[in-house]
């Protein structure tokens, strides 16, 4: 910068003021040698002001200059015109301004209060482009132009004089020397500057790939930044700084330091592509590694949305999405019911934005039930309160909470003894909370919530329970013969007092009769306000999707009554039943009395045997092993399971299981293959373990 100062101040003082008032019609505001420069803050403030508006117009990115930025030189002309149109005056205000990037140069039309009136002339050059400059007088109209041709290009640009504001060859000639001596000392410099970097870079580098001294690197990088070298730059304005950055934080385990500079790098830079991009995809790494992956997989789409096809990056963000989503899917049940209680069955898996419901995708759904018939795309389902891994339909799911309820109470009562059982309704006492749907749409998505579809063209008014009496209310009877239990495989039981109470009372007192009320407000589910959340991240996405929306789902409570069912219940005496029923086991239970056997501790002596000598289990220690088991009467399963905690330990395992199903899959190519990478890097498990296990699976 200050080598520029120099050059400029040198170029103006061999020119006297005779002949900068003849040929360069300008006032000259100059950088002194502490980079300062004395333009009146009014007109500094006009010169920012206008420089950006023509930056936003031209460029599309918004306040590049501010009266932080060190200009190196200013002119500027205030000139009062006619207005023949009214009569009046407007000024003109003209500027050229000079920094180490290169050159603006711009007219503009304002009133008295220095408000645009009409847009003039702009034209920005920059020095590290620029090759060579002509005077130059065009074919039809003779008037002469700076001709500004690029490097290692035919394309060129032509200024006039007039917006240059400069008189005459002279100036002109001026002009062609100082803009000529400015670009080239830029672009020598940018070169040296350019050598330096990658001399420091490459220090870096080695600290990283060979000595592993992540601490040492981040010193390195914060120092050349921070001190003030001859070049006159700054390591940060180089990109590759911020990812080196980045690494050496996440290496050196400071997450949260590391993740507040990738959120600065994304703010700040968010006009560079290249750094918001790759900034993005380490968050989205360091998130998913710390179990986050819904707001990894939000940055990997925001990523696709930057880059192209054919960028670098686009392989990597489709490898790690499909790992993350494979994460979500498999283990979807082990997310809090709170954050998966509302599910949109999609055709892409993801969390809306106001984290109202999960979407997944129709073909990846593992591990979950639903009623029959289900599930089907585009429609709502909320998770039951009681079972992880099951959905209903959000349209109906009170009704059929209400009947799972219902069943699993008489399960209980037939298992306590009853004789007789009677359900009818209250039917006086009604709620009838709806969803009515008023609006007229044209969708292309049909998306089925509370009663309501979005592919029709009127006003519905659903009752949700007009034909519930007919599934709840009914009398049995029956012919008990065995002693009163409660059932092992309940889910409502264990949180309801009144059903713990009453099962007490039966099989501690001979309880013969009991009658109690049932209502629906012991099984409501959503609420209103979840409802109106719901609603406006679908409409967001259908947005997203190209769905015409044009009003929301209402929800509307035209009752605070609720719903109700008196049930009445009669017992056999206790002392007439006789059979006792057997409660059967778990599988758990079968797996824990399997290590019952007295053999385990010698079977665990004897692989390890096996493994001392190569940490693995071949074809003839195999066939020893078979023998073992067989002699001391293990299933294959079990002694498979001690074989497995002893050659591997937990994160092994999760590698091994994770590798199992790719093999599942197919064959291992390369994507599958940097999956593993991935996941050999996520359990801490080294190349030449990676290989052991993959054999001793294969």
């Amino acid at each position: 910068m200050k080598e520029l100062i120099n050059l400029i101040d040198a170029e103006f003082s061999n020119k006297e003021d005779i002949f900068l008032d003849k040929y360069f019609k300008w006032k000259i505001y100059r950088s002194n040698f502490e980079s300062k420069i004395e333009v009146p803050k009014s007109q500094l403030n006009k010169i920012i002001d206008n420089l950006n508006l023509y930056w936003k117009s031209t460029y599309g990115t918004d306040d590049v200059y501010s009266v932080n930025d060190t200009f190196l030189l200013v002119c500027v002309q205030e000139e009062k015109l006619v207005n023949y149109e009214s009569g009046g005056y407007i000024n003109c205000f003209s500027t050229m301004t000079f920094d180490e990037f290169g050159l603006n140069v711009f007219n503009i039309y304002l009133d008295d209060n220095d408000q645009v009136l009409e847009i003039g002339d702009f034209n920005f050059q920059s020095w590290k482009e620029l090759d060579h400059i002509e005077l130059v007088y065009l074919t039809v109209s003779k008037d002469p132009h700076l001709r500004f041709y690029y490097i290692n290009s035919t394309s060129y640009e032509d200024i006039p004089f007039k917006l240059l504001n400069i008189y005459g060859s002279e100036g002109a000639q001026f002009l062609i020397e100082l803009f000529t001596k400015i670009a080239k000392f830029s672009q020598s410099t940018d070169q040296k500057i350019d050598d330096k970097a990658v001399e420091i870079f490459d220090e870096v580098e080695k600290l990283i790939e060979k000595d592993k001294n992540y601490l040492k690197a981040l010193e390195v990088l914060e120092t050349y930044n921070e001190v003030e070298n001859d070049l006159g730059f700054k390591l940060s304005n180089f990109k590759i700084y911020h990812f080196v950055k980045i690494e050496c934080l996440a290496k050196l385990n400071k997450i949260d330091e590391c993740l507040n500079y990738i959120d600065y790098c994304i703010s700040y830079y968010k006009e560079d592509k290249e750094i918001t991009s790759t900034s993005m995809f380490y968050k989205a790494i360091i998130l998913s590694e710390r179990g986050e992956f819904f707001n990894s997989l939000k940055y990997l789409n925001n990523i696709e949305e930057l880059i192209d096809d054919n960028h670098s990056l686009k392989s990597e963000v489709l490898l790690l999405k499909k790992e993350i989503l494979k994460e979500i899917e498999d283990n979807f049940i082990q997310i809090p019911r709170n954050e998966r209680k509302m599910l949109l069955v999609s055709k892409e898996t993801f969390r809306s934005s106001n984290e109202s419901f999960i979407a997944l995708n129709i073909n990846n759904i593992r591990n979950l039930n639903f009623p029959m018939g289900h599930p089907q795309l585009n429609e709502v389902y909320v998770a039951h309160p009681r079972r992880s891994d099951y959905y209903l339909p959000l349209n109906n799911s009170s009704e059929e909470l209400i009947v799972d309820r219902i069943t699993e109470l008489e399960t209980l009562l037939q298992s306590l003894g009853a004789t007789y059982l009677n359900i009818s309704s209250n039917k006086s006492d009604i709620n009838q909370e709806k969803s009515n749907e008023k609006k007229n749409v044209n969708v292309k998505v049909d998306v089925k919530i509370h009663g309501g579809e979005i592919d029709v063209k009127n006003v519905q008014d659903i009752n949700s329970f007009s034909d519930l009496d007919s599934r709840i209310s009914h009398t049995q009877s029956f012919q008990p013969f065995k002693k009163p239990y409660v059932p092992n495989d309940l889910v409502w039981y264990h949180s309801d007092l009144n059903w713990q109470k009453l099962a007490r009372q039966r099989l501690e007192g001979n309880l013969l009769t009991h009658a109690e009320i049932i209502s629906l407000s012991q099984v409501e589910n959503i609420s209103s306000q979840e409802i109106q959340t719901i609603n406006a991240d679908l409409k967001a996405f259908f947005v997203k999707a190209g769905v015409k929306y044009s009003k929301d789902i209402e929800l509307e409570s035209k009752s605070n009554k609720k719903q109700t069912w008196t049930l009445s219940v009669e017992f056999e005496d206790i002392r007439k039943l006789n059979e006792v029923h057997v409660q059967l086991n778990s599988e758990e239970n079968i797996t824990i009395d399997q290590t019952l056997n007295p053999y385990i501790a010698k079977y665990k002596e004897d692989v390890q045997f096996m493994l001392e000598d190569d940490g693995i289990i071949d074809e003839g220690e195999r066939k020893m092993l078979d023998r073992k088991i067989e002699k001391y009467g293990f299933t294959k399963e079990g002694a498979t399971q001690i074989e497995k905690e002893l050659m591997f330990n937990n994160e092994e395992l999760k590698y091994i299981e994770e590798y199992k199903i790719l093999l599942a899959e197919g064959e291992i190519g390369e994507m599958e293959r940097n999956i593993l990478r991935r996941y050999a890097k996520r359990f801490n498990i080294n190349a030449d373990r990676q290989k052991d296990l993959e054999q001793n699976i294969n």
